[in-house]
């Protein structure tokens, strides 16, 4: 299990509220705050482009420079992302064993 705290935003703003997120055997876990974006894709589930809209990326890098993207948004929708390197997209994998999302007081 890998646990991560992240205390800004890609861009180097700080935030004022941390954001923890646990990779674990089971799946990624992510607490904190919700960011109030505007748009809301629909529906559930996967969602091809959910980087337009709020969301939580994390990178696992692999032994061979490649790495995989997984991307988890507080309404219900995933992506994940397979590159063989640098923005070198390989797949992109629209089936996971299970998802679930749970909004807390805003979080």
């Amino acid at each position: 299990m890998w646990r991560f705290e992240i205390g800004h935003e890609w861009s180097g703003v700080g935030l004022d509220e941390r954001l923890v997120v646990v990779v674990h055997e089971g799946g990624v876990s992510v607490e904190g705050p919700l960011f109030g974006e505007d748009t809301r894709p629909q529906g559930e589930g996967f969602c091809a482009r959910l980087w337009e809209h709020e969301v939580v990326e994390v990178f696992l890098g692999r032994d061979d420079g490649g790495y995989v993207e997984l991307e988890v948004g507080p309404f219900g929708h995933w992506l994940v992302l397979e590159f063989s390197g640098y923005r070198q997209g390989t797949a992109v994998h629209g089936v996971v064993n299970s998802h679930r999302v749970e909004v807390v007081s805003g979080r």
